[in-house]
């Protein structure tokens, strides 16, 4: 049954749905938006081996840019119901036209970016039931004049690209897309201050039941034996493959689920020794931000009633009035009107509802705030403006984000540190810019093996991209790719002996299917679990 099959197992199901017919053409509607990157990897690699065997023609519907790169030939950019740019992929990569399409390359996160705003569009899409007399980016484009408002583009043909935009009516030749590179001397700021949770040995088992009597026949060990530290100020990225317990660490610090072992300091005691009733403090000081807003409020209440209820609950506010201007403040903080808290989550779009999620967390004046894969159905101009809003909070408040997820580039340009899990253990922790530049695991290597790059031309065969003639060009190792439906992730009910990531490791010897690796420190904050962490290292 399809409950019965991992994320990326469920989309080659739905791929060979689609192939039963034998189709000239394969329309892939965001076929790996929600998919970590080695799923993604997977997914990606197939759809351009199907491609090729079967010579069909492929409509790739996606928001992200480093897919587009790695697998289209030619780029159509949409905007408000009407394409405003087409041309070849190099073409489009090395110079963008329209406007739009230059903001979107700026609102990618990188590590050049680290520590200023990202440049996100101002405002949202229009609404498609307007008429619209002139350009339909006029009010967000920075380069807009008269003519923008009272006159809608026409085709204009530049080589082999074409744009919508009065900006091209008397220039012939667009001014290539300059990107910034991070120095190699970037490092996070040494101050560190007292951490406002300690966790230690966090063990989460889930008991597997069977039979009639549903007696225990095994345990799921979902998280085991996690560390960690949330600092105020810093930002904490657990990242690894879907299915690897993030999300349960996650919940298991606010106790949304009941550890089996292990120890949750905040400021100094042990919340995981209080009852539910004396948790009351720690929800205050811990708040969580999910990664589906739409399923995390309440649709039959409105958004000032959603925030008021856990200022309510926590005693937050003198009273009823007091909590008004507390929630008509937070809304404008977070970008949204204060008459917007009388509507309903149905009414928002989906960036404006993650945005109404980070106000509710904010109403109780957390010190921490665990945020779940809050960007990862965002398109890249939304995340920039959330990724905006979380950088500027964290500034002004001191705040200390567990950053849950999969997207690499979000955690280069917002993480301080990073922790890699792998099968509900922590394989690699330390500062960003080490464990990024530097990874000393094979599974860390792996996983930013798996990332699309956007970059073409010169540096293409560094990349996994479908090239001209319809070959798949390998990854930067391809020794350690995990793409492949024979490197799926070992189930955490009966996790492989010794190093857990032995099966999927190219370099695996008689010692790692043994004994599971102590945590060894390579200095600067920077430790590993592996057996052989200096010979995997760049």
């Amino acid at each position: 049954y399809p409950f019965q099959f991992s994320g990326g197992m469920k989309q080659r199901v739905m791929i060979a749905i689609a192939l039963a017919g034998s189709p000239e053409l394969l329309v892939a509607d965001e076929p790996t938006t929600a998919l970590d990157v080695t799923i993604q990897a997977q997914v990606l690699d197939l759809l351009a081996r199907l491609q090729a065997e079967h010579g069909m023609g492929m409509l790739l519907i996606t928001h992200d840019l480093g897919v587009v790169a790695r697998m289209a030939h030619r780029v159509g950019v949409m905007y408000a119901g009407e394409l405003v740019e087409t041309g070849p992929r190099e073409a489009f990569f090395a110079a963008p036209l329209h406007p739009y399409s230059r903001k979107l390359f700026a609102a990618l996160p990188t590590a050049a970016q680290r520590g200023s705003p990202l440049d996100a569009p101002i405002g949202s899409v229009p609404p498609l039931d307007r008429h619209f007399h002139g350009c339909r980016f006029v009010e967000r484009c920075p380069s807009a004049f008269d003519r923008c408002d009272d006159e809608a583009p026409t085709w204009r043909q530049l080589g082999a690209q074409r744009v919508r935009c009065h900006l091209y009516d008397e220039v012939a030749v667009p001014r290539p897309l300059g990107r910034r590179t991070a120095s190699a001397g970037e490092a996070s700021p040494a101050r560190r201050a007292k951490p406002v949770i300690e966790v230690r040995d966090l063990a989460v088992h889930f008991p597997v039941r069977k039979g009639l009597l549903k007696r225990v026949e095994g345990m799921v060990k979902a998280v085991d034996g996690v560390s960690l530290e949330l600092v105020p100020g810093r930002t904490l990225a657990l990242v690894g493959e879907s299915g690897c317990g993030k999300t349960t660490v996650g919940k298991a610090i606010l106790r949304l689920i009941e550890p089996n072992d292990g120890e949750i300091v905040v400021d100094g005691e042990d919340v995981r020794a209080l009852p539910q009733s004396a948790l009351r403090p720690m929800r205050r000081a811990v708040q969580m931000v999910f990664q589906d807003p739409f399923a995390s409020l309440n649709p039959r209440m409105r958004v000032g009633e959603i925030l008021a209820e856990g200022m309510a609950s926590l005693g937050v506010g003198a009273d009823e009035a007091g909590r008004q201007r507390i929630i008509e403040s937070l809304l404008e903080r977070v970008g949204l009107s204060p008459a917007m808290r009388w509507r309903y989550p149905h009414e928002f779009s989906g960036g404006q509802r993650q945005r109404i999620a980070i106000a509710r967390a904010l109403a109780v004046s957390p010190r921490v705030i665990v945020c779940d894969e809050p960007t990862s159905a965002l398109d890249v101009s939304v995340q920039a403006q959330l990724l905006n809003l979380m950088r500027e909070l964290q500034h002004e408040r001191g705040l200390a984000y567990l950053f849950i997820t999969h997207n690499l580039a979000v955690v280069d340009y917002l993480a301080d540190d990073v922790a890699v899990m792998y099968l509900g253990r922590i394989v690699e922790r330390g500062p960003a810019a080490r464990v990024l530049r530097s990874p000393a695991h094979p599974y860390t290597r792996a996983l930013l093996a798996a990332v699309p790059r956007i970059e073409v031309g010169e540096r293409k065969r560094e990349l996994a991209l479908v090239g001209e003639e319809d070959e798949a060009l390998p990854v930067r190792d391809a020794a350690l790719s995990l793409a492949g439906s024979a490197n799926e992730l070992p189930s955490p009910l009966k996790p492989p002996s010794g190093c857990h990531f032995h099966p999927r490791c190219p370099r695996a010897s008689d010692i790692c299917r043994i004994r599971y690796p102590a945590e060894e420190s390579l200095g600067g904050g920077h430790a590993v679990r592996c057996h052989w962490p200096h010979e995997h290292a760049y």
